[in-house]
């Protein structure tokens, strides 16, 4: 409907230049005898508007003065609240005490170790800042082998808490970029710093022994870089990683994805995402040395 109100009055307002025009002229042509290509013209430029419009959900209507601003030089906030899933399956080494099971997961095994996981992760951003607070809770359920190859039920409950900073000292703009049409960066590279929370909980239960149970805390700080490209106005592909320690001896992050940005204030996106972590002490009661890994998947709101 707003399209169509904007066609009719782009339709009204060249008929009133024109009309203009022809009296300003004082010819004594009459009113029937206005030039029926300009108003051709105007009724293209009325409809080629609109569907640049409605193929790039980031053009603002015109003269509304609500064109967003370029990243890098706009001083108000923006902010973003993505819930997603990432349906991640454990691979590598856990201990509870002196019980130790191996896991080594397979593609198909994504979806059937998770038995409940929640994330949300939101950001705000302004200018070349970004500040980024992720939280991920998981509980999995598998089978592993212990250390006389006998089946081990294995029952561990993650809790991720991150939060982070980051700073673009590169973007290139869309060289197509207007304020009437405005697009999403063409290329831009962030450094990340900040600090990870992590809740480790693990229950072992041996075939030949009774279970066991346990829990553990850890505090990892990281860096790392974001990399975000836009080959198109609502396509946006992201790579990021970070590395750190701290209450691990080593972890670290790798990402891949893709993004749909079908709406100026909403987009899906999906992809793989990998945590390796080797946090195992003796003097821990929880162990664990591998890695989660699995496909990820969102719908990011933007305001």
């Amino acid at each position: 409907m707003k399209t169509y109100k904007f066609v009719i009055t782009s339709v009204f307002a060249a008929a009133l230049f024109m009309a203009g025009n022809a009296f300003g002229q004082q010819t004594n042509e009459s009113a029937d005898k206005v030039p029926k290509e300009s108003a051709s013209e105007a009724i293209t430029t009325a409809v080629s508007s609109s569907v640049v419009s409605k193929k790039n959900p980031f053009a603002a209507r015109a003269n509304s003065g609500t064109a967003p601003q370029d990243p890098s030089t706009s001083d108000s906030w923006e902010f973003e609240v993505a819930p997603y899933l990432w349906a991640a399956a454990l691979k590598g080494d856990l201990r509870v005490r002196n019980s130790t099971a191996h896991v080594d997961a397979s593609f198909s095994d994504l979806f059937k170790q998770l038995d409940f996981a929640f994330a949300v992760k939101v950001e705000a951003a302004k200018r070349r800042w970004r500040i980024i607070v992720d939280q991920n809770y998981m509980n999995l359920g598998t089978t592993g082998r212990g250390p006389l190859t006998e089946n081990v039920g294995i029952e561990p409950t993650l809790n991720f808490l991150e939060g982070s900073a980051s700073y673009a000292p590169f973007i290139r703009r869309n060289e197509n970029s207007t304020s009437d049409n405005p697009l999403p960066p063409f290329l831009s590279v962030e450094i990340l710093g900040g600090a990870r929370y992590t809740h480790f909980g693990l229950g072992l239960e041996p075939a030949n022994a009774a279970p066991v149970e346990g829990s553990r805390n850890l505090v990892d700080v990281f860096v790392g870089n974001r990399i975000k490209a836009s080959p198109h106005p609502v396509v946006t592909l992201i790579g990021k990683y970070t590395v750190g320690g701290g209450g691990s001896h080593f972890a670290w992050t790798v990402s891949g994805l893709g993004e749909l940005r079908f709406r100026k204030n909403m987009s899906v996106w999906g992809g793989y995402q990998v945590l390796g972590m080797d946090a195992d002490k003796p003097s821990n009661t929880v162990g664990f040395h591998g890695q989660l890994r699995g496909l990820i998947f969102g719908l990011s709101f933007y305001k």
